[in-house]
């Protein structure tokens, strides 16, 4: 019975030094992501069938900046653009993106994995 509370006391004695030396993350405060992007053209409408067939890839770029007000919790905004012209047969044609919203992460920091609900 000794052994079994001698065990137990070690085992609360060794998490409470290691959890000081654990490694802590922290997604409070600002921050900037900015992304590249390739996109695929498809369209089934004959105004785009041209575009669609010889110029259907694109490149572009995604710019993020936002707060975490919590580790949980991020508002956020972002400015996404792609433009569709490898070939130089037309004209550039691009895609723009704005986005103002809030996102919400399920688990820790930590976790590899992290889903999250995004609204904006």
């Amino acid at each position: 019975m000794k052994k079994a509370y001698f065990i137990i006391f070690l085992h609360f004695l060794v998490s409470d030094f290691s959890y000081a030396q654990g490694i802590n993350s922290n997604t409070e405060g600002f921050y900037v992501l900015l992304s590249g992007q390739y996109s695929n053209w498809v369209s089934n409408s004959n105004f785009f069938a041209d575009l669609a067939e010889l110029e259907p890839n694109g490149v572009g770029m995604n710019l993020e900046v936002g707060y975490g007000v919590t580790s949980a919790i991020r508002l956020f905004g972002s400015y996404a653009q792609t433009a569709f012209n490898f070939n130089k047969e037309f004209e550039t044609s691009r895609s723009v993106n704005y986005e103002l919203g809030a996102r919400y992460t399920f688990n820790g920091s930590l976790n590899a994995f992290r889903p999250y609900l995004s609204a904006g």
